[in-house]
C-alpha cells in the first residue's frame, strides 16, 4: 500500500484509536479520510457495505461487465494446455524417430501430458490426431 502513496492506518481520538483507513481515492487524487469497515478495504461510502450480487443473474451481469478479452478464460486456458501437450508430443515424436538431435523441451509438463517413449506411442499419437481431424 505504501508504494501507491496510500496511508494504511488512521489514528483518531488523539492517537488512542488506530484503525484501517479507507483505500479509495477521491477524484482530487487524495485518499479518503474515513475509516474502512472492519474486514474490508474501503468505507461505507466507497462500497465496503456491499455484500455483492445474490442471484445467479446478478453474478452473471458482474461477469459480463468485467469481461475484457477472454485470454485467461477457462476455455482459453484449456485450449492453451491442449496445444502445449500437442507441441510436447510432436517434439517427443521427432526425438523418438531420430529426426531431432536436440534434447527434450525444458520446463514443467502440462497437466494431462504423457510422454511418448516408443515408436508404438508415436504411431498411436499420429493415428489419434488424424482420426480426430476426420481422416480415415
Amino acid at each position: 500500500m505504501k508504494k501507491l502513496g496510500l496511508v494504511p492506518f488512521l489514528e483518531t481520538a488523539g492517537g488512542r484509536i488506530r484503525c484501517k483507513r479507507c483505500q479509495a481515492k477521491a477524484r482530487s487524487g487524495l485518499q479518503c479520510a474515513k475509516p474502512a469497515i472492519r474486514g474490508k478495504r474501503v468505507c461505507r461510502t466507497h462500497g465496503g457495505a456491499s455484500s455483492g450480487p445474490k442471484t445467479a443473474e446478478g453474478r452473471q451481469k458482474i461477469r459480463d461487465v468485467n469481461w475484457i478479452h477472454g485470454e485467461r478464460s477457462a476455455r482459453a486456458i484449456k485450449q492453451s494446455r491442449l496445444n502445449s501437450i500437442k507441441l510436447r508430443k510432436l517434439a517427443d515424436a521427432l526425438r523418438v524417430l531420430g529426426a531431432s538431435a536436440g534434447a527434450k523441451i525444458p520446463g514443467r509438463w502440462p497437466d494431462g501430458y504423457q510422454p511418448l517413449e516408443t515408436t508404438a506411442d508415436v504411431q498411436q499419437f499420429v493415428i489419434d490426431e488424424l482420426v480426430g481431424r476426420g481422416w480415415k
